[in-house]
C-alpha cells in the first residue's frame, strides 16, 4: 500500500461523464491499493453515463414536380442520447483487490455493509494515558 500518493484526483475521476475515465481511475486506485479509496468506489461500480444512439441514418430526395429543375438533399436527424446504468469491471476488480479479495459482485448494498462491518471492528485505540 502506498499512502503518499494522494488519491484525490483519482477519487474524483469516478464522477466522470465518461465512463471510460471512470475505470481508468478505478484501476489505478487499485494499484495504489489505498483503502481510503473504498468508499468511494463501492459508490462507482454502477454509474449512469449517456449514450449517442447511432442511428442508420435517414435519407430523404425531393425533385420538383413539374420539372423545373427544383431538387433537395436532406440526410439524417439530430443524435438521440439515451441514459444508461453501467457497471464498471475495472472498480469490481479495485474494490476485490482493497478488500483482501472480497467479492460481492456490482450489488453496492452487500459491499456497503461489508465496509461499514470492517470499519466498525476497527478497534479505537486512545493514546492518551489516563491517570
Amino acid at each position: 500500500m502506498n499512502d503518499e500518493i494522494d488519491i484525490s484526483p483519482y477519487v474524483k475521476a469516478l464522477h466522470s461523464k465518461d465512463n471510460e475515465i471512470v475505470n481508468i481511475a478505478a484501476e489505478a486506485l487499485g494499484q495504489i491499493g489505498n483503502p481510503e479509496a473504498i468508499s468511494a468506489l463501492i459508490d462507482a461500480l454502477i454509474t449512469r453515463h449517456k449514450f449517442a444512439l447511432v442511428s442508420q441514418g435517414e435519407l430523404s430526395a425531393s425533385f420538383s414536380p413539374d420539372g423545373s429543375g427544383g431538387a433537395g438533399l436532406s440526410a439524417g436527424n439530430k443524435p438521440k442520447f439515451v441514459e444508461e446504468d453501467v457497471e464498471n469491471v475495472a472498480v469490481r476488480r479495485a474494490l476485490i483487490a482493497l478488500s483482501g479479495d472480497q467479492d460481492f459482485g456490482f450489488n453496492k448494498i452487500a459491499w456497503g455493509r461489508w465496509y461499514e462491518n470492517e470499519r466498525s471492528q476497527q478497534v479505537y485505540v486512545d493514546p492518551r494515558r489516563d491517570e
